[in-house]
């Protein structure tokens, strides 16, 4: 128990930061249309509750704490993906499942030795698609500008994440 809990804790700072750094750019942009939505706060506890799933399952052990606590994450994750799918639309629900599965099965990518693949993939999704998932959750709509807008960050990354500066 303890070994986990302190594994937790010292990852936390890391995912607090990337977590929060991947609605970020969405959020600057979308107060320029409307006032702060707290549902943010509710995509950032997503981005969190992955993270931590996407750590269990990629140190995963035959202990029985840490496939409980896997299971109370992703039905967590699935409470706060009921209420994005209830609140604001399914394409919401179905493009944060998907974002969740392709993160969480980093070990099938390390299987076939595609590493490099996952990470570029990993910051598409985090940087691109999370951003543009709070510009809507706070505006309901998603303006081409912010599509646009992202592009040069998510290269950005792509490039950082090539010369080995920026790890996820």
């Amino acid at each position: 128990m303890r070994k986990v809990v302190g594994y937790m804790t010292n990852k936390l700072k890391k995912i607090l930061i990337y977590t929060a750094w991947s609605v970020l750019f969405g959020t600057v942009l979308a107060l320029f249309y409307r006032s702060f939505s707290l549902s943010i706060l509710l995509l950032i506890a997503f981005g969190i509750l992955t993270h931590y799933s996407k750590e269990l399952i990629t140190q995963y052990t035959n202990n029985r704490l840490s496939i409980g606590l896997l299971i109370t994450l992703e039905i967590i994750k699935f409470t706060i993906l009921l209420y994005f799918a209830f609140t604001y639309s399914w394409i919401l629900f179905i493009v944060l499942i998907v974002t969740s599965f392709l993160l969480q099965i980093k070990r099938l990518f390390s299987y076939f030795d595609l590493n490099r693949f996952y990470d570029y993939l990993s910051i598409i999704l985090n940087v691109g698609v999370i951003n543009c998932l709070s510009f809507y959750v706070h505006t309901r709509f998603l303006s081409l500008t912010v599509v646009y807008s992202l592009i040069p960050i998510v290269s950005l990354f792509l490039f950082l994440n090539r010369k080995k500066v920026y790890f996820i």
